[in-house]
Order: C-alpha cells, then sequence, then structure tokens
C-alpha cells in the first residue's frame, strides 16, 4: 500500500525531478519558438552590365542574404530580369534586354546551363514568367510586321524553344513588363498606354484598361498590384525638347489605377521632388500589406516611398543608382540593388535597416571604377529552402 505521506528527501527529489522536468521542456519550447521565428531573406538574382578594365562585362549576381554568399556569374549578353521557375525553383531564366536571346542558371549550383538565340523577327523586351506547366511566357515585337505587331512567346523551359505565341490583335506598340494576375490563368502586360488582361488558354485578350496621358508617345512600363487589383505603375513620359543623340527627352510618373472606380491617376513630382526627378523610373515593388510602393529612380540616383491609398509621397532620399528592388523572402523588408551594394529598409516602417549584409566590398571590384558603360537591371528575390 502506498503510503499517504512521503518522506522530506523523497519530495525534494521529486520536485527536482519535476523542476528539471520542465526546464528542459522550456528550453525546448524556447529553442523551437526561436527556430520558427528566424525569418529567410533568400536569395537576390541581378543582372548587370560594366565595364572592368575597359572589357565589358555582361552578368549575373547572386546573392545569398542569409549566409553572404556572393557569386558572379558571366552571361554572352545583358539579362534584363530573371524569372524564377515555381515547380524546380533552384531554376532561373533570363531573357536578353531588347534583343532575342535567352539563358537559363542553376541557382543552386550557381551555373550558366544554357543560351539559346531564337530565330525570327521578334525583339524581346526582356520581362518573363514561368507557369507550373512549365511555359516560360515573353514579352515580344516584331517591327518588320506591317503594322507592327505586339505578342507573348510561349518558350520550352527544357529547350529553350519558341514553339508558340499569342498574337495581341491590335497593339501596334511594344509590350513590356508581364506579370501572372491573382488568377494563374490571366497573364497582364503594359502595351503602350494600356494593361492588357490576357487569357492563356483563350490567348485572347480578356480586358483592356486605357489611359489618356495628355503627353503623346507616354507609356505604361513596369507595374505592382494589389490583391484588391489595384496598380502602381511606371510610366514614361516624353516631354518635348532633345536630348542626347537627338533622342526626345523622358520624364517619370507614377501612375495609379484603382479597380473600384476604375480610374488612372498620374501623380506628378511636385516642389522639390520635381527638382530630384528628371528623368526615367525603373524598379517598382509593393510592400505585402499592399500599402507603401517603393520605387528606384537610378538615372536620378534616388529612391521614393510612396502610400498607395492617400496617393501621396511619404519620402524620398539619395541612393547611388538604384535599378532593382523586391522584397526578402520573409516579406519584411524592401531590398534595393545598388551600384555600391544592397540597401535594406523595412516595409512597414520604412527604416534603413545597416545590420544585413550589402556585399559593398563585393561591388567595388565590379562597379567602383569610373566608366559610363555600367549598369544594373531588375532584380529578382528566390527561396532554395
Amino acid at each position: 500500500m502506498r503510503p499517504i505521506f512521503e518522506s522530506s528527501h523523497k519530495m525534494k527529489r521529486k520536485e527536482f525531478i519535476l523542476s528539471s522536468a520542465g526546464l528542459l521542456i522550456s528550453l525546448a519550447l524556447d529553442a523551437r519558438e526561436k527556430k520558427s521565428a528566424k525569418k529567410e531573406l533568400g536569395c537576390i538574382a541581378s543582372p548587370f552590365t560594366s565595364d572592368v578594365g575597359g572589357n565589358v562585362v555582361n552578368g549575373v549576381l547572386l546573392l545569398d542574404l542569409d549566409n553572404g554568399r556572393f557569386k558572379q556569374i558571366a552571361t554572352p549578353f545583358a539579362i534584363h530580369k530573371i524569372s524564377i521557375d515555381p515547380v524546380q525553383k533552384d531554376l532561373g531564366y533570363g531573357l536578353a534586354s531588347y534583343s532575342n536571346a535567352i539563358a537559363k542558371f542553376d541557382l543552386k549550383r550557381e551555373v550558366l546551363l544554357d543560351t539559346k538565340e531564337f530565330v525570327g523577327d521578334f525583339e524581346y523586351s526582356g520581362h518573363s514568367q514561368v507557369s507550373n506547366q512549365g511555359i516560360i511566357y515573353a514579352t515580344a515585337f516584331n517591327r518588320s510586321m506591317k503594322p507592327p505587331q505586339a505578342v507573348i512567346s510561349l518558350i520550352n523551359k527544357t529547350t529553350l524553344e519558341v514553339f508558340d505565341k499569342i498574337v495581341l490583335l491590335g497593339m501596334n506598340q511594344a509590350g513590356h513588363d508581364l506579370q501572372f494576375s491573382t488568377n494563374s490563368d490571366i497573364l497582364i502586360t503594359t502595351i503602350g498606354n494600356k494593361l492588357c488582361f490576357v487569357n492563356k488558354k483563350s490567348k485572347k485578350i480578356e480586358q483592356i484598361k486605357a489611359i489618356e496621358f495628355d503627353i503623346p508617345g507616354s507609356t505604361l512600363n513596369h507595374f505592382s498590384f494589389t490583391k484588391n487589383g489595384d496598380f502602381g505603375i511606371q510610366a514614361n513620359l516624353f516631354e518635348q525638347g532633345k536630348g542626347k543623340n537627338n533622342s526626345s527627352c523622358k520624364d517619370g510618373a507614377l501612375v495609379l489605377f484603382n479597380k473600384r472606380s476604375d480610374q488612372f491617376k498620374i501623380l506628378r513630382q511636385k516642389n522639390e521632388l520635381a527638382s530630384k526627378l528628371k528623368q526615367d523610373f525603373f524598379s517598382i515593388c509593393l510592400n505585402s500589406e499592399d500599402s507603401i510602393l517603393c520605387i528606384a529612380h537610378p538615372w536620378d540616383n534616388f529612391l521614393t516611398f510612396w502610400d498607395i491609398q492617400s496617393e501621396t509621397l511619404i519620402k524620398g532620399l539619395d541612393c547611388p543608382h538604384p535599378a532593382g528592388v523586391t522584397l526578402t523572402i520573409d516579406r519584411a523588408y524592401f531590398v534595393v540593388t545598388t551600384s555600391e551594394g544592397l540597401r535594406y529598409f523595412r516595409t512597414k516602417s520604412l527604416e534603413e535597416v545597416t545590420s544585413n549584409k550589402n556585399f559593398q566590398e563585393d561591388f567595388k571590384k565590379i562597379f567602383f571604377p569610373k566608366s559610363d558603360k555600367k549598369r544594373m537591371f531588375h532584380s529578382t528575390a528566390y527561396s532554395l529552402t
């Protein structure tokens, strides 16, 4: 029969065992919580062109943000943007910037796998998306046709061959950015002054949203959109006058499209901002809360943040040649690719964080020599875990 009362010695021993077990459980839970709380920043693929010792070098920088790994991969042509395979996430594809070639990368092994030059008269903008079915969709344009014709090419991800195309009837200007909508059957692309919604199954334009610019020849280019279908779009405004090589002077503006009102709105630069921003915009990125847009102004060496709801500028700051803007994999930071390394900004407070790896010393070897022949392109975040 078990005694009703235990001895003091036994009680203390039992209490010690229970206390120790509780401590171990508590430590294990803390460790698990810390492990689960650890965020993954992911990796960045950033194409570039640079003049190194008098030789123009094209390539892609692969930047492991969590482990501080830096890899430079040479490419035979300048790549506009890397798109990631959603199924085989270690594979990436890059279209040549305003040309007709494609490159395939093994991002895990950090090597160039293959390149292909397309046959035909199509010129590619450099933007593409990879579907879950393994098809690469890319915006292209045929200037030799009368009238010129915009298309979306379908490329086999294994052979890198163009096997089909979606002809965008009535679209006689070059298309640019290309993204899947929240419905993966719909591709969204910018063509001239239009947002085009294309059904990849029926291969037809389902919907067109057009803006009437007050400056002829202005175009919509890169964009980011919310879960509700509101858009922030970078526009080129071709002002009167001539620039270098007798080309039209370009000015940039943020264009917002509100789905509920079905209206576009141009946010022009005002006051001090107008004196800072005199050229075209480039990358545009929306935070995960669908509230703040980060925009890169590489030719004005400036970075801006906008409130998409109130349609106002939050802040702007000097930044050396910012080109690519994307979210880290944990969606906690805007990460900006500049010619002097990476910069990180919290996506809610916009506080700049300097403790994360910025690869400044690695970038110095490629971009710090004085040369006009250097440029960063769009950056893409990806995860290999």
